[in-house]
């Protein structure tokens, strides 16, 4: 597995400490430059729901599991996407390896919340608009 924290030095920090008594190997990052390479390779992404970050795991088809959403933007993101069936919320974060197990156990489910993360994905999004400006 990797894990990356972003900016998120609390959370880098403890799990850090805690690394070597996980069953699985984890490579752990702080902050990534590489994110879209990473995504490329992920089954799913446990994330807040920022709009950049919905955008781009749409786009490469990942699901998300959203965890801690902030009122506004943040929880209306993640209305929709639990709505369309393109993601997860986890309300108690001692739920997300139940959740995790769940859907590795049952690929089904994993690959029914891909299909629908590509299908509202609008990766053509800016190119379309353009046309339509340009056309007016």
């Amino acid at each position: 597995e990797i894990v990356t924290c972003g900016n998120n030095k609390k959370v880098y920090s403890r799990l850090k400490k805690k690394q070597k008594h996980y069953k699985k190997k984890m490579l752990l990052l702080s902050y990534a430059h590489n994110m879209e390479e990473l995504m490329s390779a992920a089954d799913l992404i446990i994330t807040k729901p920022g709009g950049i970050t919905c955008a781009e795991a749409l786009s490469k088809g990942l699901p998300m599991l959203i965890v801690s959403p902030i009122p506004g933007q943040e929880a209306n993101n993640t209305s929709f996407l639990v709505g369309q069936k393109a993601a997860i919320k986890i309300a108690n974060a001692k739920d997300l390896v139940k959740v995790i197990t769940d859907l590795y156990n049952h690929p089904e489910k994993l690959k029914a919340l891909s299909e629908s993360a590509k299908r509202i994905s609008k990766p053509a999004a800016a190119e379309d608009i353009a046309k339509l400006l340009s056309g007016l």
